[in-house]
């Protein structure tokens, strides 16, 4: 178990989250839709004012304007690949595939751990770690969460709100040796277990900042074990298509926990809220 403000995974309601949610509402004309990453079919390009090219994405009734994209941020979709599906790639999906891939490099038989295994990032983790040919260390919230992962084929899952000393039992079960590759985008509460495990000349990521942005490292410690502290946020436009790919062979596949109507949007950020979704929450126009 890591403490009390472990409450703060897998919601937009913790009080850290409610500040960035605050924050972005106090910077927008109400009303506004707050969504992450989606997908949808351009219907024209104009060209930006620093010479970019933009796409121009079909309007919403919410508020009867087009929404314009930087190229950059764009991917062409294949056909066998569905929007739903689509929609849950271009953040989650590709921080998880840049995570694993370019930036962490984890390769076959390598161990890999992540926190919060069933939120939209982790199953993306974990059937991308699955796929390379890890094996897997995840945690989870309930017990729902926790069959999901096993389903899925993680071959160790802990309670992270329940079981004690999850560091010291990974470590335990890879013969001492620790973790090889951990993603932790939870933030302080979980750093100190996540440098407990990694293994040395391991890797810890981070890619979020669930519970806080700053966190206690050992200098010392760091560099006698030869830990590598990797920070990363998104990916590169390549490696978007290159998942895209995965998803279009079969061999990774967005877990959709909940989709609503767009107008229904307000009822997606309860139950994320809430902690009660598996995966991603998907708005359909």
């Amino acid at each position: 178990m890591v403490d009390e403000k472990w409450e703060e995974l897998d919601t937009v309601s913790g009080p850290f989250q409610a500040e960035v949610l605050r924050g972005l509402l106090e910077a927008q004309e109400i009303p506004v839709l707050l969504i992450q990453e989606g997908a949808g079919r351009a219907v024209g390009f104009t060209v930006g004012p620093l010479g970019e090219v933009q796409i121009l994405v079909p309007s919403v009734e919410i508020d009867r304007a087009k929404i314009i994209l930087d190229d950059y941020y764009s991917g062409r979709l294949v056909d066998n690949v569905s929007f739903e599906d689509a929609a849950c790639l271009p953040v989650a999906g590709l921080t998880a595939y840049h995570a694993l891939g370019s930036v962490g490099n984890l390769k076959k038989d390598e161990t890999f751990f992540i926190w919060g295994g069933a939120s939209g990032l982790g199953m993306m983790a974990v059937q991308i770690a699955k796929n390379i040919g890890a094996t897997v260390f995840a945690t989870a919230g309930t017990k729902e969460k926790m069959k999901k992962l096993e389903e899925m084929g993680v071959e160790y899952v802990f309670n992270h709100r329940t079981d004690e000393n999850i560091a010291s039992k990974a470590v335990e079960l890879t013969g001492k040796l620790g973790i090889d590759v951990v993603l932790d985008f939870i933030g302080p509460v979980t750093h100190p277990q996540s440098f407990q495990m990694v293994k040395k000349g391991g890797k810890i990521l981070w890619c979020g900042i669930m519970t806080g942005r700053e966190a206690t490292i050992s200098i010392h410690q760091t560099y006698l074990r030869h830990i590598s502290l990797l920070g990363l946020y998104l990916g590169e436009k390549e490696e978007l298509a290159k998942l895209v790919d995965l998803v279009s062979q079969g061999k990774v596949k967005p877990y959709i926990g909940e989709t609503f109507d767009l107008k229904d949007a307000a009822k997606g950020h309860v139950l994320i809220g809430e902690g009660k979704v598996t995966g991603k929450v998907v708005l359909i126009p």
